[in-house]
């Protein structure tokens, strides 16, 4: 999807985004549940398990156990889906989950910056996403080895998550209230695509803005 030539300012999500689950830890726990996996279907687990999501709540067990559900049921888990996804939600649980960085990504996110859009971070996470970027290479607040971005909201850190308004809101309405402005967000896939991303293929024009919210 082309962005917009008005666009300015781009709000970019991290899981599904530059981020996905890492291989190992996600085998390994599926390993514990008797489930062999291929590793080659882990990514595409990712994108079914956000289609399995009807809303979202941040904190909500019962949001991320579907997410789980539906993870675990592209990955094979049959009769077992219940079993196998509350070993899931406990993996996801303990932290450190979501390091494999999605081929392409910064390349996408570095072909943004070249069109002259600010950019800035919006993640619900635990305080950790702005070193985690920064330590990756992908992007920082300022000069870096990384993309320069505008900002990097965490919700552990600014105190409120999405999909509440505010998260961005505050810190952004200087520049996208104006009139000549519009920002959009570059999310995971919507809930009615399960492929993941081709290896290369976040590119400037499709860095999943498909389920944009645009504001005026």
């Amino acid at each position: 999807m082309p962005i917009p030539d008005d666009v300015r300012a781009v709000l970019l999500d991290v899981g599904g985004v530059f981020h996905l689950p890492d291989h190992d830890r996600i085998v390994d726990a599926m390993g514990r549940a008797g489930v062999t996996v291929d590793p080659a279907e882990l990514d595409r687990a990712h994108y079914a398990g956000v289609r399995a999501l009807t809303n979202f709540r941040e904190g909500d067990r019962a949001v991320w156990l579907a997410y789980n559900r539906g993870y675990a049921a592209a990955l094979g888990a049959g009769d077992r889906v219940e079993a196998v996804a509350e070993i899931l939600l406990s993996e996801f649980t303990t932290g450190g989950v979501w390091t494999r960085i999605i081929p392409g990504s910064r390349d996408g996110l570095a072909e943004l910056k070249a069109r002259g859009v600010r950019l800035a971070i919006v993640s619900n996470a635990d305080g950790s996403v702005e070193a985690q970027l920064a330590d990756d290479g992908i992007c920082q607040v300022g000069p870096g080895p990384g993309v320069e971005v505008d900002a990097v909201l965490d919700s552990s850190v600014v105190g409120v998550a999405k999909p509440d308004p505010r998260c961005s809101s505050s810190r952004w309405s200087a520049w996208t209230s104006h009139p000549s402005t519009r920002s959009t967000w570059a999310t995971p896939p919507p809930p009615t695509s399960t492929a993941p991303p081709r290896p290369g293929s976040h590119r400037c024009s499709s860095i999943r803005t498909a389920t944009t919210s645009i504001w005026r």
